[in-house]
């Protein structure tokens, strides 16, 4: 079986549902890891013309599973499976020419055996029309055509092929041919979670949980699901299922103001989350360390239509593309009602902070911890603002220090292009 992974797609799967008894005992005995009995069985069955087998056996030769790798063998045996009538002899041919096996590469070649492999009615056309709807999707001996590539998909789903639902799933949460259609894609992805092919339900697991964390409640017993379905994909070996639940336990500890949680939240999805709740990003950019030298590790944006009352801009910072520093400036006024407004509220929700200063005579200033992240209320004694801020301390001495690397090296590299003035 070749297996590829890409933007959680399961690639050029070729091992099929299985029809014939031989076929079927021979998969059993591959699930229980007993490749050698699979071998035998299958050509065993082979040897008496059951092109099924010898289609199965040919995967074996094109692998290396048990066998040396011979792929004049792997070709023979599932060019007469296609000639035959056999659609997984035709698939794996394609996977021949789309992999460069045997053959130069050839992807306008590999989507014709392919596509006569999805409308033989035999063996293996599920993972014919699967490998149809990826070629179409990726673009592989044929323009991208999202409409199509479902098509194909849906096609592989129905006849039983579970990957293929996942990745109707991943068109439908995308909105790829139509509109998104979230519902629609949690759908496909239970059918893949609930599959019996490991690839696919771990791959549906994921997607499944992970879609639903950034749609569902957050309640706890929407959290559970969420954790168990994740915990599945992980203990299959999935790793992004696991990165997903640190995220999720990190995202749980630390504050996260309009879903924003530093530490944890990427730029795209901030950039996501700034679009869905209809805010304006104004200006955006590197930091600035010094004149004109910047900083292209660490990124700022102005957002503009933040619901806070009192603000006057706010500031979100990434530092390698995940959010480092929120920084609010919020209208103050002399009796500084603004930071003691805000001081409640956080003192609320967060518990008596570590420190605390009364903006009497002198400056004021509130800071919190929660789950790692720095929670700071600062106001001037003479201002007209105060700055309410939640920063990453760990990202922001990274990006303290990247600062002092960069600057370093570009000031090293003006003074190298004086040297002949």
């Amino acid at each position: 079986m070749l297996l590829r992974v890409l933007l959680a797609l399961v690639l050029l799967v070729s091992n099929a549902l299985a029809e014939s008894p031989e076929v079927q005992k021979a998969m059993t005995a591959m699930k229980s890891g007993n490749l050698k009995e699979a071998y035998k069985i299958l050509e065993a069955s082979c040897k008496t013309g059951n092109q099924e087998s010898c289609a199965s056996l040919g995967e074996f030769y094109m692998n290396g599973w048990e066998v040396k790798r011979d792929l004049d063998k792997a070709y023979q045996l599932l060019s007469k499976a296609c000639s035959e009538g056999i659609a997984l002899g035709c698939s794996d041919i394609g996977i021949m020419y789309m992999e460069g096996l045997k053959f130069s590469k050839d992807p306008k070649k590999a989507l014709k055996f392919f596509l006569k492999a999805c409308n033989r009615n035999s063996f293996g056309q599920e993972i014919g029309c699967y490998n149809s709807g990826l070629a179409f999707f990726l673009g592989k001996g044929v323009d991208t055509d999202y409409s199509k590539a479902l098509s194909f998909f849906l096609k592989s789903c129905n006849l039983g092929y579970t990957p293929g639902c996942n990745n109707v799933g991943i068109i439908y949460e995308r909105g790829l041919v139509a509109k998104k259609d979230i519902k629609k894609a949690l759908n496909f992805y239970n059918i893949a979670c609930l599959s019996d092919d490991i690839t696919a339900k771990k791959v549906g697991c994921y997607n499944l949980g992970k879609l639903l964390y950034k749609v569902g409640k957050k309640d706890e017993e929407s959290l559970k699901k969420v954790t168990e379905l994740l915990s599945t994909s992980c203990n299959l070996g999935y790793q992004a299922a696991c990165d997903e639940l640190k995220k999720i336990s990190l995202t749980k500890e630390r504050p996260s103001p309009f879903g924003l949680t530093v530490g944890v939240t990427t730029e795209d999805e901030f950039k996501e989350i700034v679009k869905n709740k209809g805010w304006q990003i104004v200006e955006s950019g590197y930091r600035v360390i010094k004149n004109d030298i910047s900083n292209p590790d660490v990124t700022g944006y102005k957002v503009a239509g933040l619901p806070l009352e009192k603000l006057k801009s706010a500031y979100f910072w990434f530092f390698k593309g995940k959010l480092m520093k929120i920084d609010y400036r919020l209208e103050e006024f002399m009796d500084k009602s603004t930071f003691y407004m805000y001081y409640d509220l956080l003192k609320n929700k967060y518990g008596t902070p570590l420190s605390y200063k009364k903006p009497q005579v002198s400056e004021g200033r509130a800071l919190w911890k929660i789950g790692g992240v720095e929670i700071e209320l600062y106001c001037p004694w003479v201002t007209t603002t105060t700055y309410l801020s939640y920063t990453d301390p760990d990202l922001y001495s990274k990006a303290a220090e990247s600062d002092r690397a960069v600057y370093e090296e570009q000031t090293k590299k003006k003074a190298k292009s004086l040297e002949g003035i």
